[in-house]
């Protein structure tokens, strides 16, 4: 009976054991894990301090849920931080909505927050964070702006101008109000919101939204030239805000300029940059000029327009659309009535797999219409279509395709008051009308898309073959181009071209014996010939011979062009004072004269000559790095020199 007993006791202890064994471990396990969680807490805010929010994210992923509020509310923290830093709008909003008490003692993250909030019609949620933040802020001049800006949205414009009626005592907030004013007050007294523009600028010279602004005004004003260096002066002042950015690629569009643009846009990408800039470059480069990006391997930004980009991304270089693909994508409704890229690239496949009366009627229903990117080449894609499908152009025009700088297939689409031409009219029915549509509208590689007959009939305009040698030498390469051109009829100005694209292959002889037939015409393709022919000589260390084809043509000459040439024969010729002397004569209107007259003032020691001349070319232009290196070395030569000197 004893021993029975003692069995028992020996069972209940190992029993016992078992249990604290067990419990010991699986609490272990549980500090283990608890201590694996707040490490990689640790390591993702250590990411953050270090501005590197994909990687923090990345971490912040796999921290296993604790059962722990303060392990929430901290790894939320650290996600509103990184999300913040991305500028992700979406992810932030829905922070927001689970763990609202923690954007009240974060500053940023609140008027972030609330920013967004205004943008997407939450005014409830809106006003309940902005009021939990009255009397507690510091960053005056940002919730300035919030709180008029959401007048604005309210359609309170009285309030609003009431709000900035009093002067502000800090320079920060008193810049706000000043720009507030005059974005009131642009549409219809520019003058005035130039003043305000003008003392905001004194009390923030770099501010971007300043020079954004000014922008604007002057671009509306006609004055591009003016215009561009305040929105690159805006982005020099931020040029890590894709806001900015993306204003100043959006001005080089418009003016005409999408390889500037597509650059702007391509060289702002990273994983934290919006997805509209993603977008933006994408949409180009699949109509203007081919970036070399593998977009199938991009890390994009997580928000609402990724599952696009990831789609968009995966076509093929010879697709354009797919719709049973597209159709997977999330919010695809949203994007095709927002995305004015989509409309784009919707018209131009359609086009290219011959469906045109799909084409016509997207293009009839555009939603884009009043914000166009290009309304030009929009009407003549309709009135071509109908020309197609009717036999006769719309008497009616919609816009008028009559400026000075329009291209000539635009004009003579939409004329009322003629017929088309034999030539226009063959054009327009081949197979090659779309590709010279978009050639005329500067999109070269949706033209080379579209591009059909490897040799141009001689009844077309010459602008065709040469713009399309062109489209292939800028997108695909110079010996493609080369011959491509030479399949082609000649023209005059092809000739010169295909001269040029020879001396490129270093075929010397072959292209200035294509330049020699022309390059004494008084035409513009005899006036490019005798320039190239004069560049040859000079690269070849024959002034002599640059000199005689250079006075060959005397409309080049004559011409700034030509006095330039005459300044560099004289350099080549060992006569720094002649060519000193010939590029005083056009300082007024040349920057290549600035340029030498600058260099020859510096290394004669007369520094505020090269100062001023150099300044002159920095404000010319503003993105101009080797500039502003010049100006400082100007200084800092100065300084050494006076230094040589003292006492």
């Amino acid at each position: 009976m004893k021993k029975g007993k003692t069995w028992i006791s020996v069972i209940g202890v190992v029993l016992l054991l078992v249990i604290l064994v067990g419990l010991g471990s699986a609490m272990w396990r549980s500090h283990a894990r608890e201590k694996r969680a707040t490490d990689t807490l640790a390591r993702a805010e250590a990411l953050l301090s270090e501005n590197k929010p994909i990687e923090a994210l990345a971490l912040l992923r796999r921290a296993l849920p604790q059962d722990s509020d303060a392990f929430t509310e901290k790894k939320a923290a650290l996600e509103i931080q990184a999300h913040l830093h991305m500028r992700n709008v979406p992810r932030l909003l829905h922070l927001y909505d689970r763990h609202p008490h923690l954007f009240l003692p974060h500053e940023e993250a609140a008027l972030f927050a609330c920013r967004a909030l205004l943008q997407t019609g939450n005014k409830e949620p809106f006003h309940i964070l902005r009021n939990s933040w009255k009397g507690r802020e510091t960053d005056s001049g940002a919730w300035l702006a919030l709180d008029v800006d959401a007048l604005l949205v309210e359609g309170k414009r009285d309030a609003a101008l009431a709000m900035l009626s009093e002067k502000r005592p800090d320079d920060e907030a008193e810049t706000v109000r000043l720009i507030r004013l005059a974005l009131l007050n642009a549409p219809d007294h520019l003058e005035e919101a130039w003043s305000y523009l003008e003392e905001a600028s004194l009390l923030a010279p770099t501010n971007s939204d300043i020079r954004l602004f000014r922008g604007q005004i002057l671009e509306q004003l006609g004055k591009p030239a003016a215009a561009r260096v305040e929105y690159v002066a805006a982005h020099l002042a931020e040029p890590d805000n894709p806001r900015v950015r993306d204003q100043l690629a959006e001005f080089y569009r418009r003016q005409g300029n999408p390889n500037l643009a597509l650059a702007t846009w391509e060289a702002g990408l990273s994983p934290t940059a919006p997805g509209y800039l993603w977008l933006k470059a994408m949409f180009w480069s699949r109509m203007v000029k081919p970036l070399e990006r593998d977009w199938t391997k991009a890390t994009y930004p997580e928000e609402r327009l990724t599952p696009l980009l990831v789609w968009l991304g995966h076509l093929p270089d010879t697709s354009l659309w797919d719709e049973e693909t597209f159709y997977q994508v999330p919010d695809r409704t949203l994007f095709l009535s927002t995305r004015q890229e989509l409309f784009w690239i919707r018209v131009v496949d359609h086009l290219a797999r011959n469906q045109e009366t799909q084409a016509l009627l997207l293009l009839e229903r555009n939603p884009f219409k009043a914000r166009s990117w290009n309304p030009e080449m929009e009407e003549a894609l309709v009135a071509t279509l109908r020309f197609r499908k009717w036999g006769a152009f719309p008497r009616e025009p919609k816009g008028d395709l009559t400026a000075g700088n329009s291209h000539p297939l635009f004009r003579q689409l939409i004329r009322e008051d003629a017929e088309p031409s034999p030539e226009l009219t063959a054009l327009l029915q081949s197979p090659e009308a779309f590709s010279a549509l978009f050639l005329a509208g500067g999109w070269l590689e949706a033209a080379l898309h579209l591009h059909r007959m490897p040799e141009i009939p001689s009844g077309f305009p010459d602008w065709v073959s040469y713009g399309l040698t062109q489209a292939i030498r800028y997108n695909r390469s110079t010996e493609e181009a080369l011959a491509f051109a030479q399949r082609q009829p000649q023209s005059p100005a092809l000739t010169v071209l295909t001269g040029e694209l020879l001396l490129s292959e270093n075929r010397i002889d072959q292209g200035m014996a294509r330049l020699a037939d022309v390059a004494k015409a008084p035409t513009e393709a005899g006036f490019r010939a005798a320039w190239l022919t004069t560049m040859v000589h000079l690269d070849q260390g024959q002034p002599d011979k640059a000199r005689q084809a250079l006075e060959n043509h005397p409309g080049l000459l004559k011409s700034l062009t030509g006095r330039e040439l005459m300044a560099r024969i004289a350099i080549a010729e060992n006569k720094p004072e002649e060519a000193t002397r010939l590029y005083t004569e056009v300082l007024t209107e040349s920057t290549e004269a600035k340029v030498w007259l600058a260099r020859q003032a510096y290394v004669a020691k007369r520094w505020e000559e090269a100062r001023r001349l150099t300044t002159e070319l920095n404000a010319q232009f503003p993105d101009s790095l080797q500039f502003r290196a010049n100006l400082a070395a100007i200084a800092d030569a100065e300084a050494k020199a006076t230094q040589e000197v003292a006492p």
